[in-house]
């Protein structure tokens, strides 16, 4: 029994100590606003522990994510996380970006308290939702919860932009490829006709060769 007391008071000194560090790093980054400085410790304090959870369930890679509250809506039915049997809290449906920026991700998963203007990713080795630091977001708020990643497309036009990158080497290299294979083919077919021309001057030397000395033959006679 005093076993499982130290561990129970080493647990809340651990969420204490994360809460903490979660509340001054809001502060530090003195972009605090109204709403910011109205979140309850007790909110904060739940949405950091359901990240303990590395828990996601129907992951798949889709094209676009819902953009508005009522495509957002439809999707959430349609997952369907409410229904998944966990032991964790409540699972949420996401639809966020990858940590390579280039997929976009639907998944169940425990929301999370993303900090630090930045967009939330889901985390394939770790199997979770979380804050990605190379995609900085301007118009996210200092924090957000990740279930509501749709009210910032910003985050979505990183998937888009190297999208539309790869499109346009990927049809740089089809063009490229193409004159290459063309300019292939012309340099094979004058080699051809070059070829022939050279067949037939031998062969039209050969046969006036044959001529003269046909002629030399009769005139011997």
């Amino acid at each position: 029994m005093e076993l499982l007391k130290y561990v129970h008071q080493a647990n809340r000194l651990l969420e204490r100590f994360v809460l903490n560090l979660t509340l001054e790093e809001i502060e530090y980054s003195g972009m605090i606003t109204h709403n910011v400085k109205n979140v309850q410790k007790s909110t904060i304090l739940v949405m950091l522990l359901d990240t303990s959870c590395p828990f996601s369930d129907k992951v798949e890679t889709v094209d676009s994510c819902p953009q508005t509250a009522v495509e957002w809506k439809e999707a959430t039915a349609r997952k369907s996380c409410k229904n998944i049997l966990h032991n964790c809290s409540s699972l949420e449906y996401h639809c966020v970006i990858n940590a390579w920026q280039n997929e976009t991700i639907e998944v169940c998963a425990p929301k999370v308290l993303i900090v630090g203007k930045v967009c939330a990713e889901f985390n394939f080795g770790g199997n979770r939702i979380q804050r990605n630091h190379n995609a900085t977001c301007e118009k996210c708020p200092v924090a957000y919860n990740s279930s509501n990643a749709f009210m910032y497309t910003e985050c979505y036009e990183y998937v888009e932009r190297i999208v539309i990158g790869l499109s346009v080497t990927v049809v740089i290299v089809l063009i490229i490829s193409s004159v290459l294979l063309l300019i292939r083919r012309r340099r094979r077919r004058h080699k051809e006709t070059r070829d022939i021309h050279v067949c037939s001057a031998v062969k039209r030397h050969l046969q006036e060769d044959h001529r003269s000395e046909d002629h030399l033959l009769t005139a011997d006679d």
